[in-house]
């Protein structure tokens, strides 16, 4: 009895090959006996098989239950998506039930968390919202870059602020002895400075 393998699409396309020429006992023989069963089962699914990505190893998990309402529902993500907005997944569930209510063929749908997660899945959406709104860098921040890799910084002097209003000691030059202000700002050790050269 040999151990259970999965196959790619190719290798069992070309065992449905080799099978349709020779017979399936043949290419059990052929191919390190393969199951009968699943020669017979291949030659069944080959126009399926034939559509399948040539490296993909099997086609599992279930199909959509409400493909209408799937459809439906990937599009007016799509839509939203255009507009530069994002869709949560509680945003997915709420929309499928409305759209469920449209469905005539549609009944006890309940859009349940996993529901949801599962139709992201299958069709490839991630939860991400698109930003329209960035903080913008001062005007000065690229020649301050600049001056500080040329420079140095003390590891004692960075402040926590993003308007560059009180950061003007990271942005000093230690062999100088001065910082904007005209003063050093005390470090506890002398090691505590660090060169970029």
């Amino acid at each position: 009895m040999s151990c259970q393998r999965s196959y790619t699409t190719a290798e069992k396309l070309k065992v449905v090959r080799y099978a349709q020429a020779h017979g399936n006992r043949a290419a059990s023989h052929e191919f390190d006996d393969i199951a009968e069963s699943n020669i017979r089962l291949w030659r069944r699914q080959k126009e399926h098989l034939q559509a399948l990505p040539r490296m993909k190893m099997a086609k599992r998990g279930k199909g959509a239950a409400y493909p209408e309402l799937e459809a439906k529902l990937n599009e007016w993500i799509e839509e939203r998506r255009q507009q530069g907005s994002g869709v949560s997944i509680a945003e997915v569930r709420m929309k499928a039930l409305t759209i469920a209510k449209t469905c005539t063929n549609i009944a006890r749908f309940k859009a349940s968390y996993g529901w949801g997660d599962q139709f992201m899945n299958r069709h490839g959406l991630l939860v991400r919202h698109q930003t329209t709104i960035v903080q913008k860098l001062p005007m000065v921040s690229d020649t301050k870059l600049l001056q500080f890799q040329k420079k140095g910084f003390l590891k004692c002097s960075i402040f926590n602020t993003m308007d560059g209003s009180e950061d003007d000691a990271l942005w000093m030059d230690p062999r100088d002895n001065k910082s904007a202000e005209g003063e050093l700002p005390e470090c506890e050790e002398d090691n505590d400075l660090y060169y970029l050269d």
